[in-house]
C-alpha cells in the first residue's frame, strides 16, 4: 500500500509540519488555509529548523528545508523541487 502525504494552503503546509510549527491555530486544515496562521507556523518552523541545520537563510532554504523537512536544505534530493520553484512565475530570482 502506498500512502502520499497531504499538503494544504498557502505554503503546502503537511500535518508534520503544522505539529514541529507548535500544533497553532484552529487545527491543521484550517491553518494552513489562513494566510496569517500559515506565515507564523512556516516563521515557527524555520526558527525551530533553519539555524540548527546551517540552511541558508534564503527562499531557497526556506523552500527546501519545508520542502524536504528537518534538514531538507542540505538534502540534494531537494534541489529539483527548488528548481521547479523557480519556474514559477515570480519566483525566479528571488532571494
Amino acid at each position: 500500500m502506498r500512502f502520499s502525504v497531504m499538503n494544504c494552503g498557502y505554503f503546502q503546509i503537511t500535518r508534520a509540519i503544522w505539529t514541529d510549527c507548535g500544533k497553532i491555530g484552529p487545527g491543521w486544515k484550517k491553518c494552513a488555509d489562513d494566510v496569517m496562521c500559515s506565515s507564523q507556523c512556516i516563521q515557527n518552523y524555520m526558527k525551530r529548523y533553519a539555524q540548527r541545520n546551517n540552511c541558508m537563510l534564503n527562499c531557497e532554504g526556506y523552500t527546501r528545508e519545508i520542502y524536504g523537512g528537518p534538514n531538507g536544505c542540505n538534502n540534494p534530493t531537494t534541489i529539483p523541487y527548488w528548481n521547479a520553484v523557480q519556474k514559477v512565475p515570480g519566483c525566479k530570482g528571488v532571494e
